[in-house]
């Protein structure tokens, strides 16, 4: 299976984020996010997922849970 993911937020110091569609938008599309947040001047706080919609995301539910805990 390949996906073409559309880049949707790009801010090196802040944010990356991109889309990928199976087939057709809407049936079933993941976006995967990235996003750094300034914690104080040494730390900085990490966050990393993915939220999933379209129609197939119903069908889908444990499958996704199992996808969502191996990122």
């Amino acid at each position: 299976m390949t996906f073409k993911p559309r880049v949707l937020k790009f801010d090196p110091e802040n944010e990356f984020r991109w889309k990928g569609e199976l087939g057709i938008q809407g049936i079933f599309d993941g976006e995967h996010y990235f996003i750094l947040k300034e914690v104080d001047k040494k730390h900085t706080q990490f966050i990393h997922g993915e939220k999933f919609s379209g129609i197939l995301v119903y069908v889908m539910g444990n499958v996704l849970e199992k996808t969502k805990q191996g990122f």
